[in-house]
């Protein structure tokens, strides 16, 4: 049980970090042209993690079962 605790808090910590980034002032400043086309950017950035979610987990039961 502490594993999917232990995976899904990773998770969590990754989603947040990224959004943190992507929303700073200095990355609007480096780069004026960032925030065009943002469904485009967080389609891509959401499917990411969703299917580094699912693999994760995945790969955390097979590792489970194999114990």
């Amino acid at each position: 049980m502490i594993s999917y605790v232990l995976v899904f808090f990773v998770i969590v910590i990754a989603v947040l970090s990224t959004l943190l980034v992507g929303h700073s002032q200095e990355n609007k400043k480096a780069s004026p042209s960032y925030g065009q086309n943002m469904g485009k950017k967080w389609t891509r950035l959401t499917m990411f993690y969703v299917i580094a979610a699912a693999a994760s987990i995945i790969l955390l039961a097979i590792y489970i079962v194999s114990l």
